[in-house]
């Protein structure tokens, strides 16, 4: 895995390609591929169905999607990132998949009510503020019948094995704080029943990391402990204590972490 691949964009700049890479490299781990199937099974998709997929990045869930509806049916993908949706069409389009993207707003999709036999958003709903207005959309867009499936993270969730408990209490609550809701998997059963769907399961996938490079790939440690120093949350020779601990607990072959992703799915009555 690249290094730049782990790293946010300094500054916040908007770098589609490193976002790209982030994607790509969160995907080939076998842990997210796992709960991306089960998603997909939740789903119950059948051929001849039509399916959408909110804020969709490359579509990988995508280009799977139109292989199980087939050719009678339609799999769509929405995105707000214009880049994303050029680089999942390039992707579709080097597959010879008949996946479909388009540009839009999450929070009002531009659907027609029960277009849909199925909708489902994956690490979405924790960069919004008001996540409500996506699940209620998906509900809306949905036919009678059909199925929402939701899969999120709760970063309270996460856990890392260090020597400062106090520390690394500050450094995975300052991650978890500065998304817009890093507590969003916990809020399933009431998003979902607060749209008017039923819910029929909601399902917890553990993930665990024995090696830095892994946990960095999903959790991005080093530069939460690094952004956490930067906002004044602990101080730069903390953050550099904290990483330094991490990276030996790597090399003695100890390290240990760990965090736990929501899957849950609905039904429209």
């Amino acid at each position: 895995m690249a290094a730049d691949a782990q790293r946010p964009p300094p500054g916040g700049a908007v770098d589609p390609g490193y976002y790209v890479r982030h994607l790509d490299a969160i995907s080939a781990l076998e842990r997210v591929r796992g709960y991306k199937r089960r998603t997909l099974e939740l789903l119950g998709v059948a051929p001849g169905q039509c399916v959408l997929d909110v804020g969709r990045g490359i579509g990988d869930e995508v280009r799977a999607l139109a292989q199980l509806v087939g050719s009678s049916g339609h799999a769509i993908g929405i995105d707000v990132s214009e880049a994303m949706v050029a680089e999942a069409r390039r992707r579709a389009a080097a597959e010879g998949s008949a996946a479909r993207f388009e540009t839009g707003d999450a929070s009002l999709l531009p659907f027609l009510d029960g277009y849909f036999d199925g909708c489902r958003a994956d690490r979405v709903l924790q960069h919004l503020e008001d996540p409500s207005r996506l699940v209620a959309e998906m509900a809306r867009v949905v036919k009678p019948g059909g199925r929402v499936v939701l899969a999120e993270p709760d970063w309270d969730t996460y856990i890392v094995d260090a020597p400062d408990r106090g520390l690394t209490r500050c450094i995975l609550n300052a991650r978890s704080d500065r998304f817009p809701n890093g507590w969003v998997g916990r809020q399933f059963p009431r998003l979902l029943r607060s749209a008017g769907l039923v819910v029929f399961t909601v399902q917890p996938q553990t993930a665990v990391h024995t090696h830095l490079a892994e946990a960095d790939a999903v959790a991005i440690l080093r530069f939460s402990a690094a952004r956490a120093a930067a906002d004044g949350v602990i101080s730069a020779a903390e953050a550099e204590a904290w990483i330094a601990a991490l990276e030996q607990a790597d090399r003695d072959g100890h390290f240990f972490a760990a965090g736990t992703l929501f899957i849950a799915a609905a039904r429209k009555a």
